[in-house]
């Protein structure tokens, strides 16, 4: 009993297990179509797993709020089996990545990185396939404080870090923007969330070149050319609506 408390104390043990933990309760929310007393049910749990590691801080709060409500929102949308393993596989991967930045056992940068990029591009696939951009405002405030939370959380890493809470401002609206044009274009859900993926990240990738000193006219040619060639073979690839 003693080896198997100290096993499930170490870091790396207390992650696989509250991993596979979380993704066990992803399943049995599955297998209940997201009744909603068991969504809240879920999300208190959840919130214990991640805020009740000992020893460790309260960081990226924000982050694990928006995952669990993305969770809570984009459950009805599963149609089939296969997505619903997908499903669970994703967001049980995030939700160890989160986790294991917080007990310090990934490195931060790149791996809030990769969330926040992951989480983004999911937000712009659950919007897509429910079709809210042009609707009404309070919903689309939802969704710019969805991209904002996690936008503030990948600026904490950055060298901006002292007015992270401006620049995420910008990059949530640079999102919402990119969702709002993406509803008006003849793309498919899943070609609307890479349209509208590829705009941020693009302004993104001219953020860090012009901070980096290393912003260029062959560098904007390539990033604007690479765009273009996303956007043609979206529109190729693309049923109309």
């Amino acid at each position: 009993v003693t080896k198997l408390k100290s096993l499930f104390r170490a870091p790396r043990s207390a992650l696989l297990f509250r991993a596979l933990f979380f993704a066990f309760l992803l399943v049995l929310l599955n297998e209940a179509v997201f009744a909603f007393p068991l969504i809240l049910l879920f999300i208190a749990v959840a919130g214990w797993l991640y805020f009740g590691v000992p020893g460790v801080g309260r960081g990226y709060g924000a982050s694990f709020a928006v995952l669990a409500i993305l969770i809570a929102a984009t459950g009805q949308l599963i149609s089939s089996s296969l997505t619903g393993v997908i499903f669970v596989a994703v967001f049980a991967l995030l939700f160890s990545m989160l986790l294991g930045v917080r007990m310090f056992i990934f490195s931060r940068r790149p791996t809030v990185g990769i969330f926040s990029w992951s989480m983004a591009y999911l937000i712009f696939l659950a919007v897509g396939l429910v079709d809210p951009w042009t609707d009404v405002l309070g919903r689309n405030l939802v969704i710019w404080l969805g991209f904002f939370f996690l936008f503030r959380d990948l600026f904490e890493t950055h060298e901006v870090a002292h007015a992270r809470n401006a620049y995420a401002a910008v990059f949530a609206l640079i999102a919402l923007e990119a969702g709002w044009i993406a509803a008006f274009l003849p793309f498919t859900a899943f070609a609307s969330s890479v349209f509208a993926f590829a705009l941020t990240f693009g302004a993104w990738e001219i953020f860090e070149r012009y901070r980096a000193g290393r912003i260029s006219k062959t560098s904007l040619f390539w990033i604007v050319a690479i765009m273009y060639l996303v956007i043609a073979a979206l529109i190729s690839t693309s049923n109309l609506k």
